[in-house]
């Protein structure tokens, strides 16, 4: 079984042991089909790698790479290579990216229960957000691939914010059952990822409040303008709202 890792620096790991794939342009293929929880098309694939070749000579390219790829795998059932699509077994490997990919359902999440199905979730959620290590494919060498680094550009920030919404759920729900704590460390994780969101701000500023952590609750507060004045923002009127609670001790979050 694979287990393969795109969030911050990729690792490949085969029975729980690393492995090297030595050519970097097959590393490449690998991770981009890895980073789709679907077939990628291999029109597509291949202009990522050869966007001045002519199709023809791009799409034999790609099946010479395809076929070095699968010989350097402990288990080259891994890839699923057909006429017009290349992707990955999803039975033969474990992804944090899917895992993410997976989370990232619309749920509903309510206020205090204990609704075995909303655990589930619940538990499926924190699972999901501890598998991020940093953005996609951190620290990766892409040069020499302009397609390909535009790509993984445009992925990053869409991922981050799948992350950023999970963390925000967990933060809603633990807030709702009064679970102070597990809701200040998913919210501080948040801001790990986007120092410079303002509702989260929020929300850590009326948690520290509402557990009796004033002193920090107004610490935040600085810290919120600080991170907003780095992009020349104000707090809004909510945020001000909050802090000036804060102050006076007047925050009580509806569970």
């Amino acid at each position: 079984m694979y287990t393969i890792n795109l969030f911050g620096p990729p690792e490949i790991l085969w029975q729980g042991q690393p492995i090297r794939i030595i050519r970097r342009q097959q590393r490449l293929i690998l991770y981009c089909l890895v980073a789709s929880p679907q077939p990628v098309a291999r029109q597509f694939l291949a202009h990522l790698f050869w966007p001045k070749e002519p199709d023809w000579r791009a799409q034999r390219l790609l099946t010479r790479q395809l076929s070095a790829l699968r010989a350097s795998l402990p288990d080259s059932r891994l890839l699923l290579v057909s006429q017009d699509y290349v992707g990955i077994d999803p039975n033969l490997a474990n992804v944090d990216l899917w895992q993410i990919d997976a989370a990232s359902q619309p749920y509903n999440l309510p206020g205090p229960t204990n609704s075995s199905n909303l655990l589930e979730t619940i538990s499926q959620i924190e699972a999901a957000v501890t598998s991020y290590r940093g953005p996609l494919l951190s620290g990766v060498d892409l040069a020499g691939y302009p397609e390909l680094e535009l790509w993984v550009s445009g992925q990053q920030p869409k991922w981050e914010q799948r992350i950023l919404s999970l963390l925000e759920q967990l933060v809603d729900y633990f807030m709702g059952q009064a679970h102070w704590h597990c809701a200040i460390a998913y919210a501080r994780n948040a801001l790990e990822i986007d120092q410079a969101n303002e509702a989260i701000h929020r929300k850590l500023i009326e948690l520290y409040a509402a557990s009796d952590q004033r002193t920090a609750a107004l610490r935040q507060y600085e810290h919120c303008l600080t991170a907003l004045a780095a992009l020349d923002l104000q707090p809004s009127p909510a945020t001000d709202r909050a802090f000036e609670e804060a102050c006076k001790g007047l925050v009580k979050i509806t569970q």
